[in-house]
């Protein structure tokens, strides 16, 4: 096989062009192509602090499938493995994986100490007949697309940037879980997602979102946050307000895609100023989420489908 390898944090632009490399030699040679990744990421072994990612093992394979990857092998990082050199790395690869190529961003670095770079490991693949391909990193706006700025960007609220550099909307997705139901009490019922923990969010606001469940899609308002105006409220929450929408999704997976940030969080003076509110967020959400590209809905619900699994909503009135 030919492997692309790396930790892949969100499947980005620049990641997608290794995709494509890969996929294109493996063509060409008649051999089949995968990823190569590992788990958990290896920054938060080395550094000994776990770091929240962009997206959680589950959303990564429905990533795998919307992107139409093969195979995706994920090996275990620790320090055994930190602790490797290059070469060690390299002959633990030939020996469990048996490649026949690999594809790496240009700026690719791995063994102990970060010590291996791509000129080492394109001399190690040419001397083993091994096909060999380094790819540039993807700039957008004149810098780089990096998970590192993806993050960055996601946590200033920035949906719009962050689809530029994903190729795709970032996605939440999350079981349905029973709330407060303050939602309910004011008019909008909201459907709040429980959230893995270590799952990057994006900053506290307001969202126009796409939401998909049990195989379809509803333009929705989706709020991330502490929910100030109503007191008690303890942790983060992340619910959305599906428009039109009525069933019993309780217990069921979602998958939220915030499309563009509405507002930033305000604590109001009263609930009929928030209830004020909302009805023009909702609206400015439902503008935000029409027209957008069948394409891309039709490609993602497969995948989700996929992973998840599709059933019957029943028709009730559930949406808390």
């Amino acid at each position: 096989m030919i492997w692309v390898i790396g930790y892949f944090d969100g499947f980005h632009l620049g990641h997608q062009a290794l995709l494509r490399e890969a996929m294109r030699a493996a063509r060409e040679r008649s051999v089949d192509w995968g990823v190569l990744s590992f788990t958990p990421h290896p920054r938060g072994v080395i550094s000994g602090r776990p770091m929240e990612l962009l997206f959680t093992p589950r959303e990564r394979g429905v990533l795998v499938d919307f992107l139409g990857v093969p195979v995706l092998k994920e090996l275990p990082f620790d320090r055994a493995l930190a602790d490797m050199s290059p070469l060690e790395f390299l002959q633990m690869m030939e020996a469990r994986l048996s490649p026949t190529g690999v594809v790496v961003g240009g700026n690719f670095r791995f063994g102990k100490g970060r010590s291996g770079d791509v000129d080492l490991l394109r001399d190690f693949c040419h001397r083993r007949g091994w096909f060999f391909k380094s790819v540039r990193c993807l700039e957008l706006g004149g810098e780089p697309v990096s998970s590192t700025r993806i993050r960055e960007t996601l946590v200033s609220g920035r949906a719009q940037d962050v689809s530029a550099m994903l190729g795709y909307p970032f996605m939440i997705l999350g079981r349905v879980c029973r709330g407060d139901q303050r939602g309910r009490a004011i008019g909008f019922p909201t459907a709040n997602l429980s959230i893995p923990h270590g799952k990057l969010l994006p900053a506290r606001g307001v969202y126009g979102a796409l939401a998909w469940v049990d195989g379809g899609w509803h333009p929705s308002a989706l709020n991330v946050g502490f929910n100030p105006t109503f007191e008690g409220v303890r942790g983060i929450r992340v619910e959305a307000h599906l428009m039109g929408f009525q069933g019993d999704i309780y217990g069921r997976e979602m998958a939220v895609f915030p499309l563009k940030m509405i507002r930033e969080e305000h604590k109001f003076p009263s609930v009929a100023q928030l209830v004020r509110q909302m009805e023009m967020d909702v609206e400015e959400a439902r503008r935000i989420c029409l027209g957008y590209p069948e394409d891309f809905k039709a490609k993602m619900s497969k995948a989700l489908g996929s992973a998840l699994g599709c059933v019957e909503v029943e028709a009730k009135n559930s949406v808390n």
